[in-house]
Order: C-alpha cells, then sequence, then structure tokens
C-alpha cells in the first residue's frame, strides 16, 4: 500500500519529510538519504544504513601490532598523554 502526503519546497529547496514517514524509514536528525529521480518524474527516497563503527569517530581502531591487553592501553594513553 502506498500511502502520498503534499509537502512544500522551502525558499532553500528544503521539504520535510512527514513524521510517518520519517519512523518508517527510521529517519532522525541527521540522516541521510539517497533522492533518485526518475524518468517518470518522481522521486525515490533511500535511507542510508550506516553500520555501528561510523556512530563513534572513525570506527575500528587498527592496532599496529595486533590485539592488546585493555590495561596495558590505558597505560600507554596515560603516558602518552602525560608526554602532551
Amino acid at each position: 500500500m502506498s500511502k502520498s502526503a503534499r509537502v512544500i519546497v522551502s525558499s532553500k529547496g528544503q521539504v520535510v519529510i512527514p513524521k510517518y514517514i520519517r519512523n518508517k524509514l527510521g529517519l532522525h536528525s541527521g540522516s541521510e538519504v539517497i533522492i533518485n529521480y526518475k524518468k517518470n518524474e518522481t522521486l525515490e527516497l533511500l535511507p542510508i544504513k550506516k553500520d555501528i563503527f561510523s556512530f563513534f569517530g572513525k570506527g575500528k581502531h587498527k592496532a599496529k601490532n595486533g590485539p592488546i591487553d585493555v590495561d596495558e592501553a590505558i597505560s600507554i594513553a596515560v603516558i602518552e598523554n602525560d608526554r602532551d
């Protein structure tokens, strides 16, 4: 079942996506979407799904020499912090 909604384009080219559509697509403030323009003059809105690591900076930390013990990592961080 498709639902439609009438929206207004602002002077900046912005539109407000109705709440029921945002909820259905899992969109929230800061969400990114792809808009495809179709030949029959319709738009397709696709949410960009992000992995969990994108919410925490650059993602996975890449250790230089393999896995490291948590206590050792804390000690190294304290030493490096004291140098600064």
